[in-house]
């Protein structure tokens, strides 16, 4: 116990993803699987699938040390690119 009669909280340990392991959002219903990790690849990548449902999507971000590349395998992605819209489709 500390001087204030409290029990210290312990610090939690950051969760790691591992290879193969796949998150869900539970509100966007977004799902993604890692097929590699920057542990696999020694910090150059990191390899992710990603499903989103119609409509959904991931809020706008960037990296700013990082590249973002994507390979659509069905359907179609909005992005948007020095706030232009782009329609990116399968392929």
């Amino acid at each position: 116990m500390s001087a204030s009669g409290t029990t210290p909280r312990q610090k939690e340990e950051p969760e790691v993803i591992s290879t193969g392991q796949t998150i869900e959002n539970p509100v966007t219903g977004e799902r993604i699987t890692f097929h590699k990790t920057s542990r696999d690849t020694g910090g150059e990548y990191v390899l992710i699938e990603a499903a989103v449902a119609p409509g959904g999507g991931v809020a706008s971000h960037v990296h700013p040390y990082q590249t973002e590349e994507f390979q659509i395998l069905a359907g179609s992605v909005e992005f948007r690119q020095d706030g232009d819209k782009v329609v990116v489709h399968e392929g």
